[in-house]
Protein backbone atom coordinates (compact mmCIF):
# COMPACT_ATOMS: atom_id res chain seq x y z
CA UNK A 1 0.00 0.00 0.00
CA UNK A 2 1.20 3.42 -0.36
CA UNK A 3 2.38 5.72 2.54
CA UNK A 4 5.39 6.67 4.24
CA UNK A 5 7.33 3.46 5.84
CA UNK A 6 10.26 3.30 8.02
CA UNK A 7 12.36 -0.17 7.74
CA UNK A 8 15.11 -1.26 10.44
CA UNK A 9 17.36 -3.64 8.77
CA UNK A 10 18.99 -5.84 11.01
CA UNK A 11 22.13 -8.23 10.76
CA UNK A 12 23.27 -10.31 13.25
CA UNK A 13 20.53 -9.21 15.41
CA UNK A 14 22.07 -5.99 15.26
CA UNK A 15 20.81 -2.79 14.03
CA UNK A 16 23.00 -2.11 11.05
CA UNK A 17 24.59 1.58 10.79
CA UNK A 18 22.13 4.44 9.48
CA UNK A 19 18.85 1.83 10.21
CA UNK A 20 16.30 2.69 10.54
CA UNK A 21 15.31 3.96 6.54
CA UNK A 22 12.08 5.88 6.10
CA UNK A 23 10.92 5.38 2.66
CA UNK A 24 7.45 7.06 0.61
CA UNK A 25 6.02 4.04 -1.28
CA UNK A 26 3.91 6.15 -4.38
CA UNK A 27 0.49 4.57 -4.82
CA UNK A 28 0.31 2.51 -8.51
CA UNK A 29 -1.65 2.99 -11.22
CA UNK A 30 -4.37 0.23 -11.88
CA UNK A 31 -4.34 -1.15 -15.47
CA UNK A 32 -7.32 -2.25 -15.31
CA UNK A 33 -9.28 0.77 -14.48
CA UNK A 34 -7.54 1.71 -18.14
CA UNK A 35 -9.74 1.94 -21.28
CA UNK A 36 -8.82 3.03 -24.82
CA UNK A 37 -10.97 3.37 -27.63
CA UNK A 38 -10.85 5.30 -31.22
CA UNK A 39 -10.22 4.49 -35.19
CA UNK A 40 -6.85 4.04 -34.89
CA UNK A 41 -7.88 0.94 -32.66
CA UNK A 42 -10.30 -0.51 -34.59
CA UNK A 43 -10.16 -4.09 -36.45
CA UNK A 44 -10.70 -2.02 -39.98
CA UNK A 45 -10.42 1.21 -41.38
CA UNK A 46 -6.49 2.01 -40.68
CA UNK A 47 -4.42 2.75 -43.74
CA UNK A 48 -1.17 2.80 -44.60
CA UNK A 49 0.52 6.15 -44.31
CA UNK A 50 -2.70 7.42 -43.03
CA UNK A 51 -2.64 9.48 -39.57
CA UNK A 52 -4.93 8.26 -36.98
CA UNK A 53 -5.59 7.93 -33.33
CA UNK A 54 -7.23 6.57 -30.01
CA UNK A 55 -8.08 8.09 -27.09
CA UNK A 56 -6.77 6.33 -23.31
CA UNK A 57 -8.67 6.98 -20.76
CA UNK A 58 -6.96 6.68 -16.87
CA UNK A 59 -10.01 7.88 -15.11
CA UNK A 60 -9.96 6.24 -11.57
CA UNK A 61 -6.38 4.21 -12.39
CA UNK A 62 -3.94 5.82 -9.78
CA UNK A 63 -0.93 7.10 -11.05
CA UNK A 64 0.60 5.65 -14.08
CA UNK A 65 2.74 5.92 -17.49
CA UNK A 66 1.44 5.39 -20.43
CA UNK A 67 3.27 3.12 -23.07
CA UNK A 68 2.63 2.17 -26.38
CA UNK A 69 4.33 0.25 -28.68
CA UNK A 70 3.03 -1.25 -32.73
CA UNK A 71 3.70 -4.17 -34.10
CA UNK A 72 3.41 -4.75 -37.53
CA UNK A 73 4.71 -6.48 -40.28
CA UNK A 74 7.49 -4.87 -41.70
CA UNK A 75 10.75 -4.11 -40.15
CA UNK A 76 11.01 -1.06 -37.78
CA UNK A 77 7.84 -0.92 -35.73
CA UNK A 78 4.45 -0.55 -37.31
CA UNK A 79 3.82 3.17 -36.73
CA UNK A 80 5.78 6.46 -37.25
CA UNK A 81 4.50 10.24 -36.08
CA UNK A 82 3.77 8.44 -32.62
CA UNK A 83 2.54 11.02 -30.49
CA UNK A 84 0.80 10.72 -26.68
CA UNK A 85 -0.92 14.16 -26.05
CA UNK A 86 -2.16 14.48 -22.02
CA UNK A 87 -5.79 16.25 -22.31
CA UNK A 88 -5.43 17.46 -18.98
CA UNK A 89 -8.55 14.90 -18.08
CA UNK A 90 -7.64 11.72 -17.32
CA UNK A 91 -7.32 11.15 -20.61
CA UNK A 92 -4.65 11.03 -23.80
CA UNK A 93 -5.23 11.29 -27.24
CA UNK A 94 -2.33 8.91 -29.39
CA UNK A 95 -1.73 9.77 -32.76
CA UNK A 96 0.17 7.74 -34.94
CA UNK A 97 0.47 7.22 -38.59
CA UNK A 98 0.75 2.98 -39.70
CA UNK A 99 3.77 2.04 -41.99
CA UNK A 100 2.69 -1.00 -43.48
CA UNK A 101 -0.08 -2.81 -45.10
CA UNK A 102 -0.85 -6.15 -42.91
CA UNK A 103 -1.43 -7.49 -39.70
CA UNK A 104 -0.30 -5.01 -36.59
CA UNK A 105 -0.93 -5.06 -32.63
CA UNK A 106 -1.24 -2.14 -30.54
CA UNK A 107 -0.17 -2.89 -27.46
CA UNK A 108 -1.19 -0.41 -24.47
CA UNK A 109 0.36 -0.55 -21.28
CA UNK A 110 -0.71 1.43 -18.04
CA UNK A 111 1.98 1.83 -15.07
CA UNK A 112 3.57 -1.10 -16.89
CA UNK A 113 1.15 -3.36 -17.17
CA UNK A 114 -1.19 -4.30 -20.16
CA UNK A 115 -4.97 -2.75 -20.27
CA UNK A 116 -7.91 -4.58 -20.81
CA UNK A 117 -7.98 -6.05 -24.77
CA UNK A 118 -4.59 -4.62 -25.36
CA UNK A 119 -3.15 -6.05 -27.51
CA UNK A 120 -5.17 -4.23 -29.83
CA UNK A 121 -5.15 -6.36 -33.57
CA UNK A 122 -5.56 -3.79 -36.10
CA UNK A 123 -5.49 -4.74 -39.76
CA UNK A 124 -3.86 -1.80 -41.58
CA UNK A 125 -5.18 -2.21 -45.29
CA UNK A 126 -3.28 -0.43 -48.66
CA UNK A 127 -3.57 2.82 -49.67
CA UNK A 128 -6.12 3.08 -52.43
CA UNK A 129 -4.22 4.21 -56.01
CA UNK A 130 -6.79 6.12 -57.38
CA UNK A 131 -4.85 5.98 -60.76
CA UNK A 132 -6.03 2.03 -61.20
CA UNK A 133 -9.83 2.39 -60.57
CA UNK A 134 -12.29 2.01 -63.90
CA UNK A 135 -15.36 3.28 -64.32
CA UNK A 136 -17.54 1.99 -67.44
CA UNK A 137 -21.03 2.30 -68.79
CA UNK A 138 -21.31 5.77 -67.80
CA UNK A 139 -21.86 6.41 -71.68
CA UNK A 140 -21.23 9.99 -73.73
CA UNK A 141 -22.98 12.50 -71.50
CA UNK A 142 -23.27 12.35 -67.32
CA UNK A 143 -25.59 15.60 -65.83
CA UNK A 144 -25.12 16.78 -62.27
CA UNK A 145 -27.48 16.16 -59.86
CA UNK A 146 -28.98 13.73 -61.01
CA UNK A 147 -28.65 9.90 -60.67
CA UNK A 148 -27.01 7.47 -63.33
CA UNK A 149 -26.86 4.00 -63.09
CA UNK A 150 -23.80 2.30 -64.40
Amino acid sequence: AAGRYTIMVMFGEQEIPKSPFTIQVEPSGDANKVRAEGPGLEPTGVVTGKPTHFTVHTRGAGEGKLDLDFVGPSRGGGAKDVDIVDNKDESYTVNYTPVAAGPMNGNVNYAGRPIPKSPFKVNVAPPVDLSKVKVDGLGEKVIVNQEKEF
